[in-house]
């Protein structure tokens, strides 16, 4: 139990800081390696573009290493941030009172399922002030946990000391991990951002497997111009080693490549305005009406649209910034039209689907392909967690025989589901079942 009354230290953890520093001190021995591999063999024009290219390449990573790990390292024995009942303050930045703090959200990034970044953002009445939170000795629901605690102590002492007039003052903090969207808000023009982690993916990969393809063509042509004579069946021992490890690095740099392609794509071929209205979704030249959606899946990457036409609709989280906000802003928007088609399905006698572990009727829950009838429910609700430094809900589904539990995050629409579903078992609705 954190001691409220003594500011709470977070510091950079030498384990995480250790972790990108190996990779990025190993990208850089390996270019040097092959930089050298390629230096022993006299070259062309070919070896030395890719003599340069490759010292480029080991440039780039010194200059990240420089610029984004050496100054945590220097500064491995200060605290990152501190916790305390006047507020949080980061290393380097004026420190930001509660009452001066309208939004705190812990923000992790990956691609294609493996973490890439984490930052902590603080939304100022000045303006926003952000803290890399990849490498602090600290998950995600820790620091919830240590801001909920703080900030409840200072609302106290400050009630205390202005008596009951003071608690009835707006409570302004808005804490992950689930960021809400703005109440009284008309068009939310979405906020295209550039995915840079995936472009230097891309490019870097690129590169790494351009140049290796130039070592392996001049590796492969023979003197007298015959490949008759040349490739891996003339190779052994270390000459053998030679040819292989420039395909071994080649691939490397084409797998580097790939796993920034997907957020890559999306932002070259996905429409530069999108606006969501209060009546319909402007996407690129496309003016949707909300009452043409008929299903909505805020998946984990992207939110996915079916329109009732069969026509698809993907609004990917890494190319627009704030994606709860405005993923929460659109389910809001979706939610009648969705609603009222869903509730129609239901009296006709129809299932509606939640994923492929969720489907509900007018008379039975069915979860896992195992059904559970309206009747039986003794108990539904949603529990809060973090596992991981991962924010995540869990619907549990309680009746005598007992509990059955489902991640949020694989209930397609869950807004929807809960509506629907609570719909269904409120005793006012009886007439409905």
């Amino acid at each position: 139990m954190a001691d409220l009354h003594r500011p709470h230290e977070i510091h950079r953890s030498p384990i995480k800081l250790a972790i990108p520093s190996f990779l990025i001190l190993g990208a850089v021995g390996a270019c040097l390696f092959a930089a050298w591999k390629i230096m022993e063999k006299p070259g062309g024009k070919e070896a030395m573009t890719a003599f340069w290219v490759v010292l480029g390449i080991a440039a780039a990573f010194v200059l990240l290493f420089l610029i984004r790990i050496l100054p945590q390292w220097l500064a491995i024995g200060e605290p990152a941030l501190i916790l305390s009942k006047q507020g949080i303050a980061i290393r380097g930045k004026d420190p930001m009172a509660w009452s001066a703090i309208v939004g705190n959200t812990w923000r992790s990034e990956s691609h294609n399922g493996i973490p890439t970044g984490a930052t902590i953002e603080l939304q100022g009445v000045q303006g926003l002030v952000t803290c890399g939170a990849f490498t602090l000795k600290c998950s995600a629901a820790e620091y919830v946990r240590l801001c909920d605690l703080y900030r409840q102590a200072a609302a106290q002492e400050r009630v205390a000391a202005a008596g009951p007039a003071a608690d009835s003052e707006p409570d302004r903090v808005v804490f992950p991990g689930r960021a809400t969207a703005p109440d009284g808000i008309g068009e939310y023009p979405l906020r295209r951002r550039v995915p840079a982690m995936a472009f230097l993916l891309v490019l870097g990969g690129l590169a790494l497997a351009g140049c290796f393809a130039m070592v392996i063509a001049q590796s492969l042509a023979p003197p007298d111009g015959s490949f008759g004579n040349s490739g891996f069946a003339n190779k052994s021992g270390g000459a053998f080693f030679d040819i292989a490890y420039p395909y071994a690095l080649a691939m490397a740099g084409l797998a580097i490549a790939a796993c920034g392609a997907r957020a890559t794509w999306a932002w070259l071929s996905h429409p530069k305005s999108v606006v969501i209205g209060e009546q319909r979704l402007r996407y690129g030249p496309r003016s949707i009406p909300y009452a043409a959606v008929a299903s909505l899946d805020a998946g984990r990457g992207a939110v996915r649209l079916i329109l009732r036409d069969g026509s698809r609709i993907t609004l990917p989280r890494a190319i627009w910034a704030d994606g709860e906000i405005w993923t929460e802003l659109l389910s809001r928007r979706t939610h009648s039209h969705l609603f009222d088609a869903a509730w129609q399905a239901l009296g006709k006698g129809e299932k509606v689907d939640f994923g492929p572990s969720l489907d509900l009727d007018s008379r039975s829950l069915r979860i896992r392909g195992r059904p559970i009838p309206l009747d039986a429910i003794t108990d539904l609700h949603v529990q809060s967690g973090a596992m991981d430094e991962v924010q995540y809900r869990t619907l549990r589904v309680r009746t005598a025989r007992g509990e059955h539990a489902i991640d949020e995050r694989k209930i397609r629409n869950a807004p929807l589901f809960l509506a629907l579903i609570g719909a269904l078992l409120e005793p006012s609705q009886g007439g409905k079942r």
